[in-house]
């Protein structure tokens, strides 16, 4: 642990890489900050089950906490930030990737803008000295101090994400699992080929292909590992077909969160990647695919399920809302490059 005085908005305050910190105050400040990933869906959980399931993860990070960037002032926690190696990503893009998991800070606007940008500062010489050099982080669309920090820092802006969610009490009946002659099935290792084929060819507007620091082709790979991953119980819970008479038309792959699950007493389903083959576009497919994969989560007893698609591709946001979905959230992605 190295910690330096520094001189944010309010005044002086200690910042600390890889502190000796009490689990409760992190556990504190995520609460207080809504967690990225679930706060849409606060209001669904127990206060219990929150506070547990924020304790349980400070506990983790304070025992470990290599990554972790805290800046302390009048004795109190007042920001935080964590960032961590992503070696399947380094692997995938072929360049050191690493990413921050939560940039978070008390005080009004002009003070936590302050003091983010000591945590981010700290984050990116920490990754750059971890031999990082694509950081990359996705903020709430919100957090305009965070957002803010971040692009003074050198940070650029990639992407940008609408989260749709549909909780189980608000699903009509999805009806039967076709559209016109086509079908919705469970993936089989013979379909893996055809799956893997429609990936190669129907991912382009995602952050790795809008990021023009990286090579197209690696992004094609990265989605085509993904997939097969997704197809062999790696990367998924789940993985369904549309298929017309024997013929692939596309695929939805669905993961559900196993930690929320265990300690927060909620089933939380994600329909993580959908693709249609080019020649059955506009067909209905993705509406197929989308219910389908709303029923197998019901069966699993999902109490809440969420997608994510492309700010840009408001078609697609229009096909989950047909479908029961409602928007809840909104985020952006940012990265810098570390030479």
């Amino acid at each position: 642990m190295h910690a330096v005085m520094t001189e944010p908005a309010g005044g002086a305050s200690t910042l600390a890489v890889q502190p000796q910190l009490g689990w409760e105050a992190l556990a504190s400040l995520l609460a207080e900050q809504e967690f990225h990933g679930y706060s849409p869906y606060g209001g669904l959980l127990a206060p219990e089950a929150v506070g547990a399931w924020l304790g349980d993860r400070a506990r983790v990070i304070c025992q470990a906490p290599e990554g972790l960037v805290t800046e302390s002032g009048g004795g109190d926690l007042v920001a935080a930030g964590l960032w961590r190696h992503l070696p399947w990503d380094t692997q995938m893009l072929q360049v050191p990737a690493g990413r921050i998991d939560f940039l978070l800070a008390r005080g009004d606007y002009r003070l936590a803008l302050g003091r983010k940008r000591n945590i981010v500062r700290s984050l990116v010489e920490e990754a750059r000295a971890g031999g990082v050099r694509h950081l990359s982080i996705r903020v709430d669309s919100g957090d305009l101090s965070g957002l803010h920090a971040l692009q003074r820092e050198g940070f650029e802006f990639i992407d940008g994400i609408q989260t749709f969610a549909l909780a189980d009490t608000a699903v009509a009946d999805p009806g039967p699992p076709s559209r016109g002659l086509a079908t919705a099935e469970l993936f089989s290792m013979e379909d893996l080929e055809p799956v893997l084929a429609i990936a190669r060819s129907s991912y382009r507007f995602d952050r790795f292909h809008a990021d023009p620091a990286l090579r197209a082709e690696h992004a094609d790979t990265l989605h085509e590992q993904w997939v097969r991953n997704s197809c062999t119980g790696n990367a998924a819970d789940t993985v369904l077909v549309a298929r017309h008479d024997g013929k692939v038309l596309g695929f939805v792959t669905v993961k559900l969160d196993s930690e929320l699950a265990r300690r927060g007493g909620m089933r939380l389903a994600t329909i993580v990647l959908v693709a249609t083959a080019e020649s059955a576009r506009g067909m209905g497919i993705g509406r197929l695919l989308t219910l389908a994969a709303v029923r197998w989560a019901l069966s699993q007893k999902a109490g809440i399920i969420q997608v994510g698609t492309q700010l840009r591709n408001v078609p697609a946001g229009r096909l989950y809302e047909s479908c029961g979905f409602k928007l809840v959230a909104s985020s952006l992605t940012l990265r810098a490059l570390l030479f």
